[in-house]
């Protein structure tokens, strides 16, 4: 009650100096000395107000303030917290020892013992363990994500290999030096003609079996179209016999050697016979 009787008075004080503050501030210049001495007063009562916030004692605290002190003061101040903490703390003597305390003259390492002590408070002449601050959770990590394997079919993309490159040297050979080839419309396919027939026939020897054989299955074109054909253009500019079939064997390998894989891919031989069982069997 006296606390409340005491506050009281006190705002009765502020309110007063207010008035007196008012009343120098009508009056105008000439009271500017008198007002700023009430200022100053009013200053403080308002000040005298606010509580003076209790400074509780704690183990983390002291620590704090160890690094500021000399050897013997580090010593005793040492010796004084084992004494006043240890039957809240279990093991505080060791737990000190680990602080660099046996080295001369003694150095602290405060960090390796701060994070081993609870924060106990001395609450009202009580050792008081308050909880440690709770860690905001973090987000569990993502689970890792299984890689699927591929099982990859070397012989099936072999095969999409050659296929690709065949197509590849059909465009380049039919735009190949169309400049200097014959004018003429069938002369020009008399070239195309003889380019794809010599390519059946390596085609068949490179898979290990005969153009009459493959002609079987695929249309190879007729051989006696073939030799009258080419009696008349060996030699003709803008034609190589053997063009259509080395520009798709360049063209397999390089496509084989852009995969990582290449070594699982089949070779040139390999593949024209991997397609050659496959055609036979309609595949």
């Amino acid at each position: 009650m006296a606390g409340q009787i005491e506050t009281n008075e006190k705002i009765t004080a502020i309110k007063e100096k207010n008035a007196e503050l008012s009343a120098n501030a009508a009056a105008g210049k000439a009271e500017l000395a008198s007002a700023t001495s009430k200022l100053t007063e009013l200053k403080t009562s308002m000040e005298s107000l606010i509580p003076t916030l209790p400074v509780i004692p704690s183990i983390q605290g002291e620590l704090s303030k160890l690094d500021s002190l000399d050897t013997a003061g580090l010593l005793s101040k040492v010796s004084s917290l084992i004494t006043k903490f240890s039957s809240a703390v279990p093991g505080l003597s060791d737990l000190m020892g680990s602080m660099g305390l046996s080295s001369f003259p003694p150095t602290i390492d405060i960090s390796a013992i701060t994070e081993k002590i609870p924060n106990v408070e001395e609450i009202d002449g009580k050792l008081v363990t308050q909880p440690a601050e709770s860690l905001v959770a973090e987000d569990a990590p993502a689970a890792p994500v299984e890689k699927v394997a591929v099982e990859i079919d070397y012989e099936e993309l072999s095969i999409e290999l050659l296929k690709r490159s065949n197509s590849w040297a059909r465009g380049l050979l039919w735009a190949h030096e169309r400049a200097s080839w014959p004018e003429r419309k069938s002369n020009r396919y008399a070239i195309k003609y003889i380019w794809v027939y010599n390519h059946r026939a390596n085609a068949a020897a490179t898979a290990g079996t005969t153009l009459e054989e493959l002609g079987k299955y695929k249309n190879v074109g007729s051989k006696e179209t073939y030799e009258r054909l080419i009696a008349g253009y060996t030699g003709a500019p803008g034609y190589d016999v053997n063009l259509m079939h080395t520009t798709q064997q360049e063209r397999y390998n390089t496509l084989k050697n852009e995969h990582a894989e290449g070594d699982n891919i089949l070779d040139w031989t390999a593949v024209w016979k991997k397609w050659w069982e496959d055609v036979q069997k309609n595949v």
